[in-house]
């Protein structure tokens, strides 16, 4: 079992060891898990609803690169005025 969960770790990125090591630390001192606020089960929400919680880590910078190129050809067309 701590074979496989040492397997499991190590593939895991920097930013997920760091919030894996908070969740063991809470459970080590037994804190009682904070809890979520009507913005924080909004937030989840939405986020499950447009399958925000399924994208990778590697959709992500694409999402954000087509969302630029398009806000720039958009405000490029606003600004166009025929001669």
């Amino acid at each position: 079992m701590i074979q496989m969960v040492l397997d499991s770790l190590r593939i895991l990125s920097e930013q997920d060891l760091q919030f894996i090591a908070r969740i063991v630390q809470a459970l080590g001192a037994q804190e009682p898990a904070p809890e979520l606020s009507e913005f924080d089960h909004w937030a989840m929400e939405l986020a499950r609803r447009n399958r925000f919680d399924q994208l990778t880590e590697d959709e992500i910078p694409d999402i954000v690169h087509e969302y630029r190129h398009t806000t720039t050809l958009v405000n490029a067309l606003h600004s166009f005025t025929p001669s």
